[in-house]
C-alpha cells in the first residue's frame, strides 16, 4: 500500500471512529430504542413498545440502554444468558 492510500484509509478510519464515538443515531437511550425496535418487528407486526424515549437518559434506562446496545437481536429475542444478566443487574441497582 503507497502512503497515499494509507493515508486515505487513516483518515477514513479516524471519521469512522468520530462517529461512532458521537453516535451518530442520537443517544445510548435512542439507539437501544432504535435496536430493540429492530430486532422485535421482525418477530411480530405488534407494536413492542419503546423503552421510553420521552424518559431522561440516565439511572436505569441509561443502563437498559446499554445493555441492549451491546446485544445482537438473536440474544436479545433469544434471552440470552449475558443479555438478562445485565438487564437484571440494571434492575438491581
Amino acid at each position: 500500500m503507497n502512503w497515499k492510500t494509507a493515508l486515505v484509509v487513516s483518515a477514513l478510519a479516524s471519521v469512522g471512529s468520530a462517529f461512532a464515538a458521537l453516535g451518530c443515531g442520537g443517544d445510548e437511550c435512542t439507539r437501544a430504542d432504535d435496536h430493540f425496535a429492530e430486532c422485535y418487528a421482525t418477530l411480530s407486526s405488534s407494536s413492542s413498545g419503546e423503552l421510553g424515549t420521552a424518559e431522561v437518559c440516565t439511572g436505569s434506562r441509561l443502563c437498559h440502554s446499554e445493555c441492549i446496545n451491546l446485544r445482537t437481536c438473536a440474544e436479545i429475542t433469544g434471552n440470552d444468558e449475558k443479555y438478562t444478566r445485565c438487564i437484571t443487574k440494571c434492575n438491581s441497582e
